[in-house]
């Protein structure tokens, strides 16, 4: 969220928050399985919360993705 706020008024390609790791590259780097990763990528979009687009992922939901990051670092 931080990064389309800081782009916010900048266009519908400020829409998209680049992603420049692959799904194995994230899964590396936070210590879990690129199956793990991948499942939460495609609930994530069946949730309608994001869209994974060519080079990067839009928020498609900016009110639920906001209340699962702030559950995610409040419990």
């Amino acid at each position: 969220l931080t990064w389309r706020e800081r782009q916010g008024g900048r266009g519908e390609a400020a829409d998209i928050t680049p992603l420049p790791m692959s799904r194995r590259d994230i899964a590396d780097y936070l210590g879990l399985t690129i199956e793990t990763v991948s499942r939460t990528f495609t609930k994530l979009e069946r949730a309608g919360v994001v869209e994974i687009v060519a080079g990067g992922a839009r928020i498609a939901d900016e009110a639920r993705a906001h209340q699962l990051a702030t559950a995610s670092t409040t419990g």
